[in-house]
């Protein structure tokens, strides 16, 4: 795999089949466990610094240097469907 931004920061869930990934490049990339991408989150204007799952994993809390956090709703068995948008 090649990739074109750099990592800013990445957290796996609890249960450990969802990895969330925050980048350089404004985006949350959400990937299954063998590295296989599920989906893309827009949203942020500026680097991602910091992603967090809630406890019950339904949720994604992101951080930017747009000074904004946002919420993810994640509906799981629909994202683990997709393939990366």
């Amino acid at each position: 795999m090649q990739f074109s931004c750099l990592l800013a920061y990445g957290r796996r869930r609890l249960d450990g089949e969802i990895i969330a990934s925050g980048s350089t490049d404004k985006t949350i990339k959400l990937w299954k466990k063998d590295g296989t991408p599920i989906t893309t989150l827009t949203g942020h204007n500026d680097s991602v610094t910091s992603v967090s799952f809630s406890p019950d994993g339904k949720i994604i809390a992101s951080a930017s240097k747009d000074d904004k956090v946002i919420l993810w709703s994640l509906q799981l068995n629909d994202l683990l469907a997709r393939g990366c948008q």
